[in-house]
């Protein structure tokens, strides 16, 4: 429960709760906060697929601020350009708030441009630069963009007969603006090939399954999102997220626009780093929370990307390692005998060297006690005074019945020699 002073981040997800790469950047967020006194996290999701026209859009906007009408955040985390086009009545209710915008695109479109739909084309709808917005709003941007062209050359390079490319993608604003810059870049680079945008709707549903179940090479399949609406049996509008888990098992290699595809069957993609985007993110809130004008924060831009392939279904789509490009990334993928055992191996060769260590010394130890041993005896040998070692028996009376020498040096038995009795044998 909040209390009196306490101050409230609030998370705005233009996408749907299901969406794990959404899922990805609100987890270490709200850690973070779970970590910080004082603040506590909401989030609401705008949930975009159902957002087809400016009713709809509307009706999500107002039921935003209707339920933090009477509990203000003091700050915002934005999660898709979308989110963005509350700006103007965020201001206007909540002031000159602080605010991290999390995007694919350096630009906002118009209100419509955000719309769910098939149709039309909206490459060429005019963006106004963030860049441009920086002195009327207190944000500052993480970008995290889609590596189209990236990862359609390492598809190429990955599937040499392929000679069509089948993009798997729902009518979100992001894949229908995302089709038309693909298809100019097929049309540019790969003008042999065939170019295909297969909408994710219902009605798509089986095509999909049928070319997750076909092994043609000459089709390569890319996947962006997969979410559609469809009625319930009780006349609501319901989400259908699940037709993407038919990845898993699909007949051929399957590539991702997002990462966190990875974990439901994909081959790969080629992806923005996740570390330097989570460090991005929580540089930008830590200084949110610490009072730093966002308007004075540079924009984090993705400058770090590479290649990442699933290892196992790698091998499972029977492909080689070595027709992946050079500095991928591997995730699942087994480790080698050295980085199982390397703890193991280095804690035996650290007991080996430390007990061979003490064999050196021990034996370096001895060979100077032998020597110091010696040097000894050779003194006491060459003494110019006698010296002897002798065992001394006693009487019954007290007095010493007998005395028996076991050593002495040569003035010793100089001395006994001169001093002998004469043999009168």
């Amino acid at each position: 429960a909040m209390r009196a002073g306490d101050r409230r981040l609030l998370i705005i997800n233009s996408y749907n709760e299901a969406a794990p790469w959404s899922q990805e950047l609100i987890t270490p967020v709200a850690l973070r906060i779970a970590q910080t006194d004082g603040v506590h996290a909401d989030i609401v999701h705008m949930n975009a697929t159902f957002i087809r026209n400016d009713s709809s859009f509307r009706q999500v906007e107002n039921g935003v601020f209707q339920r933090y009408e009477n509990s203000k955040p003091d700050y915002l985390v934005l999660i898709g350009n979308m989110s963005f086009t509350l700006r103007d009545r965020i201001v206007r209710e909540w002031g000159d708030i602080p605010m991290v915008l999390i995007s694919k695109i350096r630009g906002v479109g118009p209100l419509d441009f955000y719309f769910t739909g098939e149709t039309p084309d909206i490459t060429d709808v005019p963006l106004t630069p963030l860049t441009d917005l920086r002195e009327r709003y207190n944000f500052t941007l993480v970008e995290v963009p889609d590596l189209y062209g990236q990862s359609i050359d390492m598809m190429v390079s990955m599937l040499p007969r392929m000679r069509k490319l089948v993009f798997m993608a729902d009518e979100f604003y992001l894949n229908r603006y995302l089709n038309g810059l693909i298809g100019r870049y097929m049309a540019e680079k790969y003008p042999d090939f065939e170019y295909e945008w297969l909408v994710g709707n219902e009605r798509n549903g089986d095509r999909m399954q049928e070319y997750l179940n076909d092994n043609d090479p000459s089709v390569g399949l890319l996947l962006s999102t997969w979410f559609y609406e469809r009625m319930s049996v009780h006349g609501f509008p319901m989400l259908i997220s699940g037709d993407a888990r038919m990845i898993s098992a699909a007949k051929r290699p399957v590539f991702s626009l997002r990462s966190a595809y990875l974990r439901n069957g994909i081959t790969g993609g080629y992806f923005p780093d996740p570390k330097q985007t989570r460090q991005a993110v929580m540089d930008a809130v830590t200084k949110m929370l610490d009072g730093v004008s966002m308007r004075d924060v540079p924009f984090a831009y993705a400058t770090e990307s590479y290649p990442i392939v699933n290892y196992t279904q790698l091998i499972q789509d029977r492909m080689p390692v070595d027709v992946c490009p050079e500095g991928t990334v591997f995730v699942n993928k087994p480790k080698t005998f050295w980085q199982q055992y390397s703890w193991y191996i280095i804690v035996g060769l650290v007991v080996f060297a430390a007990t061979v260590v003490i064999a050196v010394l021990s034996w370096v130890f001895q060979r100077k006690k032998i020597a110091l041993f010696m040097a000894h005896k050779k003194l006491v040998e060459n003494m110019p005074i006698g010296y002897s070692q002798a065992s001394v028996r006693y009487g019954a009376d007290g007095r010493v019945a007998d005395i028996e020498y076991h050593s002495g040096n040569e003035a010793f038995a100089a001395l006994v020699r001169e001093n002998a009795a004469p043999d009168f044998s």
